[in-house]
Protein backbone atom coordinates (compact mmCIF):
# COMPACT_ATOMS: atom_id res chain seq x y z
CA UNK A 1 0.00 0.00 0.00
CA UNK A 2 2.84 2.35 0.92
CA UNK A 3 4.58 1.73 -2.41
CA UNK A 4 1.30 2.33 -4.23
CA UNK A 5 0.85 5.71 -2.50
CA UNK A 6 4.43 6.70 -3.32
CA UNK A 7 3.92 5.70 -6.95
CA UNK A 8 0.73 7.78 -7.22
CA UNK A 9 2.49 10.76 -5.59
CA UNK A 10 5.35 10.47 -8.09
CA UNK A 11 2.92 10.28 -11.01
CA UNK A 12 1.03 13.34 -9.78
CA UNK A 13 4.28 15.27 -9.34
CA UNK A 14 5.41 14.41 -12.86
CA UNK A 15 1.95 15.28 -14.20
CA UNK A 16 2.04 18.67 -12.46
CA UNK A 17 5.51 19.36 -13.87
CA UNK A 18 4.31 18.45 -17.36
CA UNK A 19 1.34 20.83 -17.08
CA UNK A 20 3.56 23.64 -15.76
CA UNK A 21 6.07 23.21 -18.57
CA UNK A 22 3.30 23.08 -21.17
CA UNK A 23 1.81 26.33 -19.86
CA UNK A 24 5.24 27.98 -20.04
CA UNK A 25 5.58 26.93 -23.68
CA UNK A 26 2.42 28.91 -24.47
CA UNK A 27 3.62 32.18 -22.96
CA UNK A 28 3.70 35.39 -24.96
CA UNK A 29 7.09 37.09 -24.89
CA UNK A 30 5.78 39.83 -22.57
CA UNK A 31 4.46 37.20 -20.16
CA UNK A 32 7.85 35.48 -20.22
CA UNK A 33 9.54 38.81 -19.47
CA UNK A 34 7.14 39.36 -16.58
CA UNK A 35 7.90 35.95 -15.07
CA UNK A 36 11.67 36.23 -15.60
CA UNK A 37 11.59 39.75 -14.14
CA UNK A 38 9.80 38.38 -11.09
CA UNK A 39 12.89 36.19 -10.53
CA UNK A 40 14.93 39.39 -10.15
CA UNK A 41 12.51 40.58 -7.50
CA UNK A 42 12.63 37.27 -5.65
CA UNK A 43 16.43 37.48 -5.27
CA UNK A 44 15.87 40.71 -3.36
CA UNK A 45 12.81 39.55 -1.43
CA UNK A 46 14.74 36.54 -0.15
CA UNK A 47 17.69 38.70 0.85
CA UNK A 48 15.39 41.16 2.59
CA UNK A 49 13.88 38.28 4.53
CA UNK A 50 17.32 37.10 5.62
CA UNK A 51 18.32 40.56 6.85
CA UNK A 52 15.10 41.31 8.74
CA UNK A 53 15.21 37.87 10.34
CA UNK A 54 18.71 38.71 11.59
CA UNK A 55 17.46 42.08 12.86
CA UNK A 56 14.55 40.46 14.71
CA UNK A 57 12.13 42.89 13.03
CA UNK A 58 9.12 41.44 11.18
CA UNK A 59 11.08 38.22 11.69
CA UNK A 60 8.20 35.74 11.39
CA UNK A 61 6.77 37.39 8.27
CA UNK A 62 10.25 37.74 6.78
CA UNK A 63 10.89 34.02 7.33
CA UNK A 64 7.63 33.04 5.63
CA UNK A 65 8.30 35.34 2.68
CA UNK A 66 11.81 33.98 2.29
CA UNK A 67 10.69 30.35 2.42
CA UNK A 68 7.94 30.82 -0.15
CA UNK A 69 10.26 32.86 -2.38
CA UNK A 70 12.90 30.11 -2.37
CA UNK A 71 10.33 27.56 -3.54
CA UNK A 72 8.88 29.88 -6.19
CA UNK A 73 12.32 30.83 -7.48
CA UNK A 74 13.45 27.22 -7.88
CA UNK A 75 10.28 26.03 -9.59
CA UNK A 76 10.13 29.02 -11.91
CA UNK A 77 13.79 28.69 -12.85
CA UNK A 78 13.22 25.06 -13.81
CA UNK A 79 10.31 26.04 -16.05
CA UNK A 80 12.14 29.00 -17.60
CA UNK A 81 15.00 26.69 -18.55
CA UNK A 82 12.50 24.43 -20.31
CA UNK A 83 10.78 27.42 -21.96
CA UNK A 84 13.93 29.09 -23.32
CA UNK A 85 13.23 29.81 -27.03
CA UNK A 86 16.89 29.97 -28.05
CA UNK A 87 20.37 28.96 -26.94
CA UNK A 88 21.42 32.42 -25.68
CA UNK A 89 18.41 32.71 -23.40
CA UNK A 90 18.88 29.20 -22.03
CA UNK A 91 22.55 29.91 -21.31
CA UNK A 92 21.54 32.95 -19.25
CA UNK A 93 19.19 30.87 -17.11
CA UNK A 94 21.84 28.16 -16.76
CA UNK A 95 24.21 30.75 -15.28
CA UNK A 96 21.56 31.62 -12.70
CA UNK A 97 21.10 27.93 -11.95
CA UNK A 98 24.85 27.56 -11.36
CA UNK A 99 25.15 30.27 -8.66
CA UNK A 100 21.80 29.59 -7.00
CA UNK A 101 22.87 26.77 -4.58
CA UNK A 102 25.51 28.91 -2.86
CA UNK A 103 23.12 31.86 -2.51
CA UNK A 104 20.37 29.60 -1.18
CA UNK A 105 22.73 28.11 1.42
CA UNK A 106 23.58 31.57 2.76
CA UNK A 107 19.90 32.51 2.91
CA UNK A 108 19.03 29.44 4.94
CA UNK A 109 22.05 29.51 7.28
CA UNK A 110 20.85 30.52 10.75
CA UNK A 111 24.07 29.77 12.58
CA UNK A 112 26.10 32.88 11.78
CA UNK A 113 25.69 36.59 11.22
CA UNK A 114 28.35 36.16 8.55
CA UNK A 115 25.79 34.53 6.28
CA UNK A 116 23.62 37.66 6.50
CA UNK A 117 26.65 39.76 5.58
CA UNK A 118 27.32 37.40 2.67
CA UNK A 119 23.77 37.93 1.42
CA UNK A 120 24.18 41.72 1.54
CA UNK A 121 27.52 41.55 -0.25
CA UNK A 122 26.54 38.97 -2.89
CA UNK A 123 22.84 39.43 -3.69
CA UNK A 124 23.71 41.74 -6.59
CA UNK A 125 25.56 38.91 -8.33
CA UNK A 126 22.51 36.69 -8.77
CA UNK A 127 20.29 39.72 -9.38
CA UNK A 128 22.55 40.74 -12.28
CA UNK A 129 22.44 37.27 -13.80
CA UNK A 130 18.64 37.22 -13.59
CA UNK A 131 18.52 40.66 -15.21
CA UNK A 132 20.77 39.48 -18.04
CA UNK A 133 18.23 36.74 -18.77
CA UNK A 134 15.45 39.33 -18.88
CA UNK A 135 17.45 41.52 -21.25
CA UNK A 136 18.08 38.53 -23.52
CA UNK A 137 14.33 37.90 -23.65
CA UNK A 138 13.76 41.54 -24.59
CA UNK A 139 16.39 41.23 -27.35
CA UNK A 140 14.53 38.17 -28.60
CA UNK A 141 11.26 40.13 -28.63
CA UNK A 142 12.73 42.42 -31.29
CA UNK A 143 12.80 39.48 -33.72
CA UNK A 144 9.11 38.68 -33.32
CA UNK A 145 6.34 39.91 -35.64
CA UNK A 146 3.56 42.07 -34.23
CA UNK A 147 0.08 40.56 -34.10
CA UNK A 148 -1.56 43.93 -33.37
CA UNK A 149 -2.90 46.53 -35.79
CA UNK A 150 -1.60 49.18 -33.40
CA UNK A 151 2.05 49.88 -34.22
CA UNK A 152 2.69 50.90 -30.60
CA UNK A 153 1.62 47.47 -29.32
CA UNK A 154 4.60 45.55 -30.68
CA UNK A 155 6.30 42.65 -28.86
CA UNK A 156 9.40 44.80 -28.30
CA UNK A 157 7.56 47.83 -26.88
CA UNK A 158 5.31 45.79 -24.59
CA UNK A 159 8.26 43.71 -23.39
CA UNK A 160 10.24 46.87 -22.61
CA UNK A 161 7.50 48.44 -20.51
CA UNK A 162 6.75 45.13 -18.82
CA UNK A 163 10.42 45.11 -17.88
CA UNK A 164 10.35 48.66 -16.45
CA UNK A 165 7.23 47.88 -14.44
CA UNK A 166 8.77 44.64 -13.21
CA UNK A 167 11.95 46.49 -12.29
CA UNK A 168 9.95 48.61 -9.86
CA UNK A 169 8.94 45.43 -8.04
CA UNK A 170 12.54 44.37 -7.48
CA UNK A 171 13.56 47.89 -6.45
CA UNK A 172 10.87 47.96 -3.75
CA UNK A 173 12.44 44.87 -2.19
CA UNK A 174 16.00 46.07 -2.75
CA UNK A 175 15.16 49.32 -0.95
CA UNK A 176 13.86 47.38 2.06
CA UNK A 177 16.87 45.06 2.00
CA UNK A 178 19.42 47.87 2.09
CA UNK A 179 17.38 49.95 4.52
CA UNK A 180 17.50 46.99 6.91
CA UNK A 181 21.25 46.65 6.37
CA UNK A 182 21.66 50.41 6.96
CA UNK A 183 19.36 50.59 9.98
CA UNK A 184 21.11 47.67 11.69
CA UNK A 185 24.61 48.88 10.69
CA UNK A 186 25.16 45.57 8.89
CA UNK A 187 26.55 47.44 5.88
CA UNK A 188 28.29 50.81 6.33
CA UNK A 189 27.87 51.67 2.64
CA UNK A 190 24.17 50.81 2.48
CA UNK A 191 23.04 54.45 2.51
CA UNK A 192 24.82 55.02 -0.83
CA UNK A 193 23.02 52.05 -2.35
CA UNK A 194 19.73 53.34 -0.96
CA UNK A 195 20.10 56.62 -2.85
CA UNK A 196 20.72 54.77 -6.11
CA UNK A 197 17.71 52.50 -5.58
CA UNK A 198 15.38 55.38 -4.64
CA UNK A 199 16.48 57.39 -7.69
CA UNK A 200 15.79 54.36 -9.89
CA UNK A 201 12.32 53.90 -8.42
CA UNK A 202 11.53 57.54 -9.12
CA UNK A 203 12.82 57.19 -12.69
CA UNK A 204 10.74 54.04 -13.28
CA UNK A 205 7.55 55.77 -12.16
CA UNK A 206 8.30 58.76 -14.38
CA UNK A 207 8.86 56.47 -17.37
CA UNK A 208 5.69 54.48 -16.76
CA UNK A 209 3.46 57.51 -16.21
CA UNK A 210 4.61 58.92 -19.57
CA UNK A 211 4.09 55.62 -21.41
CA UNK A 212 1.91 56.04 -24.50
CA UNK A 213 0.54 52.50 -24.42
CA UNK A 214 -0.99 52.90 -20.95
CA UNK A 215 -4.65 52.09 -20.62
CA UNK A 216 -6.85 54.05 -18.21
CA UNK A 217 -6.71 51.11 -15.82
CA UNK A 218 -2.91 51.14 -15.88
CA UNK A 219 -2.79 54.89 -15.22
CA UNK A 220 -5.22 54.55 -12.31
CA UNK A 221 -3.29 51.64 -10.83
CA UNK A 222 0.02 53.50 -11.12
CA UNK A 223 -1.46 56.51 -9.33
CA UNK A 224 -2.29 54.43 -6.25
CA UNK A 225 1.24 52.97 -6.14
CA UNK A 226 2.85 56.38 -6.44
CA UNK A 227 0.74 57.54 -3.51
CA UNK A 228 2.31 54.75 -1.41
CA UNK A 229 5.77 55.70 -2.69
CA UNK A 230 5.22 59.30 -1.61
CA UNK A 231 4.94 58.21 2.06
CA UNK A 232 8.59 57.14 1.86
CA UNK A 233 9.76 59.90 -0.44
CA UNK A 234 8.42 62.63 1.85
CA UNK A 235 10.52 61.32 4.76
CA UNK A 236 13.71 60.71 2.79
CA UNK A 237 13.89 63.44 0.15
CA UNK A 238 15.92 66.40 1.44
CA UNK A 239 16.76 69.35 -0.75
CA UNK A 240 17.35 67.95 -4.21
CA UNK A 241 18.15 64.34 -3.41
CA UNK A 242 17.31 61.30 -1.34
CA UNK A 243 19.00 61.11 2.05
CA UNK A 244 18.76 58.03 4.27
CA UNK A 245 21.57 58.85 6.70
CA UNK A 246 19.30 59.81 9.61
CA UNK A 247 17.15 56.67 9.36
CA UNK A 248 13.95 58.72 9.36
CA UNK A 249 11.68 55.83 8.37
CA UNK A 250 10.72 53.16 10.89
CA UNK A 251 11.95 49.83 9.45
CA UNK A 252 8.49 48.26 9.94
CA UNK A 253 6.95 51.11 7.92
CA UNK A 254 9.58 50.63 5.19
CA UNK A 255 8.94 46.89 5.15
CA UNK A 256 5.15 47.17 4.98
CA UNK A 257 5.02 50.08 2.53
CA UNK A 258 7.43 48.46 0.10
CA UNK A 259 5.41 45.26 0.27
CA UNK A 260 2.32 47.27 -0.68
CA UNK A 261 4.24 48.72 -3.62
CA UNK A 262 5.36 45.22 -4.61
CA UNK A 263 1.82 43.84 -4.54
CA UNK A 264 0.37 46.68 -6.57
CA UNK A 265 3.21 46.75 -9.09
CA UNK A 266 2.87 43.01 -9.58
CA UNK A 267 -0.67 43.66 -10.83
CA UNK A 268 0.46 46.61 -12.98
CA UNK A 269 3.20 44.49 -14.57
CA UNK A 270 0.67 41.79 -15.40
CA UNK A 271 -1.48 44.49 -17.02
CA UNK A 272 1.40 45.53 -19.27
CA UNK A 273 2.16 41.90 -20.12
CA UNK A 274 -1.47 41.29 -21.10
CA UNK A 275 -1.38 44.07 -23.71
CA UNK A 276 0.25 41.54 -26.04
CA UNK A 277 -2.20 38.83 -27.06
Amino acid sequence: MKNFVLTIALILTCFADTIAQASFQNLTISQAVNIAARQRMLTQRMAKGRIFRTMGIQAEQAQKEMNSSVITFEETLKNLLAYSPNKKIKEKFERVEKVWPEYKAALQNDSSKNSATYVVNNNTRILTLCDEAVQELIAYSKTLPSASDDAAISPEIVAQYTNVSGKTRLLSQRLTLYYGAHYSDLDKDASKQLKVVADNIQACFSTLMACEINTTDIDDALATVIKDWETIREKCYKGDCFDFENKTVDPVVMYDTCNKILGKMDKVTAMYASLLK
